[in-house]
């Protein structure tokens, strides 16, 4: 069989489970130099499929593809090196193989160095940021769209167009980016660059919360209480702000806390401490309360005294 017959009969192993195959396959053609190759075993050794994991012989094989100029592997290899994936952290060498993928086209490698370029926080890095989200939204890469809107919204790096980052906000939110799913909330809530609507600042709130965005469940938690753009409901606000709260969202733990006293005093009370230790002041201006007055917890004035310095110093 030619190289290409098994690299073709090594993917459709690969596609059917069948991943010793797929191994013995993929090894065969790398070992002659193919760069795909070399980039799937690379991917296979790397999650022990069909082989034992080992994350030293994926890396080699990853930098073998990458320096044939497989950009696939290059964009791979650039995220090992900036996240520390099985190595040390490397963010020059991160930028190194991220740039030699992006300049071939990779929509991946082009959003992770704009990303990087906007860190640098200097005015000519913000251009060149906008111009890789740009080529990489091209591509339909949509947390490249969210961040493209941002760009546009405020000005950087491009003239501000915010009819342009609307747009962007949308595209980018109709394809499940939770970031822009939460901006639109925002953005119809305020009424700032388009019409205000409560109910659809509350679809886009719940669209983020339902995908774990802990800052959306604490809004659509403050919704439900208030009754804003929805009918009001505790029930529901109190599991938002428990959603929240969980992923450690501390003003949500201080609301969840408020809204339980009078349900469970103890769970409510422990809610609230942890809020007051991560530094709340209205969670500690309450603590302070709750022992003075002795109302859902026993009286003490010691403790009484230390969260009201608390709420007071932090």
């Amino acid at each position: 069989m030619s190289l290409r017959d098994d690299l073709l009969e090594a993917t459709i192993c690969f596609s059917h489970g069948k991943f010793e195959d797929a191994v013995r396959l993929f090894t065969k053609c790398a070992e002659l130099g193919d760069s795909h190759a070399q980039y799937f075993l690379a991917s296979m050794h790397g999650e022990g499929q069909g082989t034992k994991k080992d994350h030293k012989v994926a890396f080699d094989l990853y930098k073998k593809s990458a320096l044939q100029g497989n950009p696939l592997a290059q964009h791979y290899l650039g995220e090992m090196y900036f996240y520390g994936i099985t190595i040390d952290v490397n963010e020059k060498e991160a930028r190194y193989w991220y740039e030699l993928a992006a300049d071939q086209g990779n929509k991946n490698a082009q959003y992770e160095l704009a990303l990087m370029y906007l860190r640098d926080d200097k005015s000519n890095n913000y251009e060149k940021a906008f111009s890789l989200l740009n080529l990489s939204s091209e591509q339909n890469h949509y947390e490249a769209k969210y961040w493209l809107a941002n760009l546009y919204m405020t000005g950087t790096g491009v003239r501000r167009n915010k009819r342009k980052a609307l747009s962007l906000f949308t595209e980018s939110a109709e394809n499940e980016c939770t970031k822009a799913q939460y901006e639109l909330g925002e953005l119809y809530g305020e009424g700032e660059i388009v019409r205000k609507s409560l109910k659809k600042s509350f679809f886009w709130y719940e669209k983020a919360a339902d995908s774990c965005d802990d800052e959306a469940q604490y809004k659509l938690g403050g919704l439900y209480r208030l009754g804003i753009g929805v009918k009001e409901d505790i029930e529901q606000a109190i599991y938002w702000y428990k959603e929240a709260a969980e992923q450690d969202h501390i003003e949500s733990m201080f609301d969840l806390g408020s809204l339980l006293l009078d349900r469970d005093s103890k769970v409510a009370i422990e809610w609230i401490l942890k809020a007051a230790e991560n530094n709340n002041g209205e969670a500690q201006y309450t603590l302070f309360e709750l022992y003075k007055d002795g109302e859902y917890i026993e009286n003490n004035i010691k403790k009484s005294d230390y969260w009201f310095s608390k709420s007071q110093n932090d």
